[in-house]
Parts: structure tokens; C-alpha cells; sequence
């Protein structure tokens, strides 16, 4: 995978993350918005920088933080074969395999990424509604209405980005295991084959 894409799958996921980043700040310091909303007027290239910084970064730590916890819930389902990272290496060898299994690895990036993300927008959502209700009298009053809507919402984004998580992790992984095996069958074929030594002109 071109490292473009890889840039590109980050960013994604650091727009993800400042949502409920976002929240929870807005939720612990109300007061802090007018300043964001002065900052977000104002055109300055370093405001940029340190804006696509700032995104950047946060994708790293959730696409490592949804990495682990992929690892934990479906890694001890595949104790029989290689890490996935050994894997991974040897499959890269082979350009047409590893162009398929990169694609795939694509996919999965963003669907795990968005799992997580999902899980905490919808927890700083409810911190963020919360603080409204109670500190803003001019809420308005169909707050639980929206409330659930939020939650309703939010559930079917979360479910449906578990579920689609869980099916491309195990495509990729299924996948993933048969393309090794394959290397280890054209490594067997080699080495019951051996090139023979030249023979001496004397």
C-alpha cells in the first residue's frame, strides 16, 4: 500500500477522533467553545499545521489502540498459526498476494477505527448532553427526545461498524493464513527440488 493511502486512512480516523474529542471538551469546559470558534475563524497557515498535527496524531493512537484490542478479541481464535506480523513479511515477498491482503488491511483500518471512534463519540455525546440539561436553562424540552435520537442513532453506527469489523477481520485474516500457507508450500516444493551443484571441468 502506497504511502498516500496509508496518510490518507490515518487522517480519516483523526477526523473521527476529534468528534469526541471535541465533546468531552466541550462537556468539561463550556466556555472553551467561544475560543475554538475564534480559532476556526482565522485562516493562519501555523493554525493549520498544528491542526493537521493534531489530527494526525490522534489517528495514530486510535488505529493502535483499535490494532490491540482487534488482537485481543479475535487473536487467541488463531493460536495454530503464525503472528500476523510474520506472516505478514513473508507475504510481502509476493507482490500480487501482498496487493490483495494491503487492500483488505485498508478496509479493516477504517472499520475498526470507526468502532472505536463510534463507541466514543457516543460516550462524550451523552457527557456533552448531559452538561447542557444541567447547566443551560434554555435547553430545549424535548431534550430526551434528542437524547434518544443520539443514542439511537449512534447504536446502529456502532453495531453496524462491529459488525462489519468482525467480517473483514476475518476475511483478511482467512485470507491472510491462506496466502502464508501458499509461501510455505512453494518453500517445500523448492527445497524438495534442489538446484544441482556445477560439476568440475577437470
Amino acid at each position: 500500500m502506497s504511502t498516500t493511502a496509508i496518510f490518507a486512512e490515518i487522517l480519516i480516523i483523526g477526523v473521527q477522533a476529534c468528534v469526541w474529542v471535541s465533546m468531552l471538551v466541550f462537556a468539561a469546559l463550556p466556555h472553551f467553545r467561544k475560543t475554538v470558534w475564534s480559532l476556526l475563524g482565522r485562516s493562519d497557515v501555523l493554525l493549520a499545521v498544528f491542526g493537521l498535527a493534531m489530527v494526525y496524531t490522534l489517528g495514530i493512537l486510535v488505529d493502535r489502540t483499535a490494532d490491540t484490542l482487534s488482537h485481543l478479541l479475535c487473536g487467541r481464535l488463531l493460536k495454530k498459526v503464525p503472528k500476523f506480523s510474520v506472516m505478514r513479511l513473508r507475504v510481502m515477498q509476493d507482490e500480487g498476494r501482498a496487493a490483495f491482503i494491503e487492500y483488505q488491511r485498508h478496509r479493516l483500518r477504517i472499520a475498526r477505527a470507526t468502532m472505536v471512534n463510534t463507541g466514543l463519540i457516543l460516550v462524550a455525546g451523552v457527557a456533552l448532553l448531559l452538561r447542557g440539561y444541567f447547566s443551560d436553562p434554555r435547553w430545549p424540552s424535548d431534550f430526551w427526545l434528542v437524547a434518544g435520537l443520539f443514542l439511537a442513532g449512534g447504536m446502529v453506527v456502532l453495531v453496524a461498524s462491529c459488525y462489519a469489523s468482525q467480517r473483514i477481520h476475518n476475511a483478511h485474516a482467512n485470507r491472510l493464513i491462506q496466502a502464508y500457507r501458499m509461501w510455505e508450500d512453494d518453500e517445500n516444493r523448492a527445497s524438495d527440488f534442489p538446484i544441482p551443484s556445477g560439476e568440475s571441468n577437470s
